[in-house]
């Protein structure tokens, strides 16, 4: 968004050299449609409660969201070293090492379910599925012909009308 406003601005100064006031006009609705956005983003972090929906988003919103958001940064982090001890580290770049290798490892599925991360990426197993179908209960024989017949037309056309619109 930040590149995409960069070059609108570019393209208005452009266009305002050469006196292109259709071009000018086209890039500053633009560049409104896309700051009014970020305004009402801001209204909306700022969690003031009794604000008018017409209401532009202003100084006084940017200050309410700062304030209610508070830090965002890590200043401190616990963690187990590599002997098992707890220990606890104000330096920005053990603790992005620490976060980084947390979610890496996580996102790729190399966690347990302690979330230690094991190396190995997860991998499905059918070890456990005799058991899992054995606390299954069957169904009736009558039961899997109606699972398994075809729709007609009728219930078709009676799915679609009970759909939402547009849906």
């Amino acid at each position: 968004r930040k590149s995409t406003k960069l070059f609108l601005y570019a393209a208005l100064r452009i266009y305002l050299n050469e006196e292109n006031w259709v071009e000018v006009a086209r890039m500053k609705e633009e560049l409104k449609r896309m700051l009014r956005y970020e305004m009402n983003g801001v209204k909306i972090r700022s969690r003031q409660g009794e604000y008018a929906e017409e209401e532009k988003g202003s100084i006084y919103h940017y200050n309410k969201e700062r304030k209610k958001a508070g830090s965002n940064n890590l200043k401190k982090m616990k963690f187990i070293n590599e002997e098992g001890v707890e220990e606890v580290t104000e330096d920005i770049s053990k603790i992005e090492e620490i976060v980084v290798s947390f979610y890496d490892a996580l996102f790729d599925g190399r966690h347990d379910k302690n979330l230690v991360d094991t190396g190995v990426p997860f991998q499905p197993s059918d070890t456990h599925l005799e058991e899992l179908l054995s606390q299954v209960s069957t169904i009736s024989e009558d039961a899997k012909t109606n699972l398994v017949k075809e729709f007609t037309l009728e219930e078709l056309k009676n799915i679609v009308k009970s759909c939402p619109n547009g849906k």
